[in-house]
């Protein structure tokens, strides 16, 4: 029998996002949402108003404490090119131990959803553009500090970097060893700063 209206909405969100992480927005039913947070679908439904706002609610849940995560490491007091090498080299150590391969949630939603629900993978885009765009503003700091060269396009840099958060994801999943991983940081490093350790 599922729970009454009276949770922790942060806690329920938390095991909804594990759901349609592990199996799927588009394949995780309701009734299976129902079974594991104990909450009625009732409940559910006037709470987020149908599967739909589920889903967002989700990605914007993942993607809110994600962003705030990323944004508060990028924004630590230390050179640009330390708390850029600190984003990856933890990004590589969690995709490195996320053996259920789950991989990244916004990523994953954007590509399930392209096609068949582009309002989901307009939401989780939204996400991913505002990393970028705090990586964006951190390199330009970098560039008033005298951290990077002024040659340098800080947007086309914060792309680029994004796109090895990404490859770090998938290398991960796809067998990928801690040395190609940080090979793929390094190298990646090395062409924005001009500098490896």
């Amino acid at each position: 029998m599922g729970r009454p209206t009276s949770y922790n909405k942060q806690q329920l969100l938390d095991q909804i996002v594990e759901q349609f992480w592990q199996n799927g927005l588009l394949a995780t039913p309701v009734s299976q949402l129902v079974k594991i947070t104990g909450v009625h679908a009732v409940s559910l439904y006037s709470a987020f108003g149908n599967k739909q706002g589920l889903m967002l609610a989700a990605i914007d849940h993942y993607g809110e404490n994600g962003c705030m995560q990323i944004e508060q490491q990028l924004n630590q007091q230390a050179p640009a090119y330390q708390n850029i090498k600190l984003l990856l080299t933890s990004l590589m150590d969690r995709s490195l131990d996320d053996h259920a391969g789950k991989g990244c949630f916004l990523v994953n939603s954007v590509m399930e959803a392209a096609n068949s629900n582009p309002q989901l993978a307009d939401r989780a885009k939204l996400y991913l553009e505002r990393v970028c765009h705090a990586l964006q503003l951190l390199l330009e700091r970098a560039q008033q500090a005298g951290e990077l060269e002024q040659s340098i396009d800080c947007k086309d840099a914060a792309v680029f970097i994004q796109s090895i958060m990404f490859s770090l994801r998938v290398m991960a999943r796809t067998r990928g060893t801690r040395k190609m991983l940080q090979t793929t940081i390094d190298y990646g490093l090395q062409a924005i700063f001009n500098k490896r350790d």
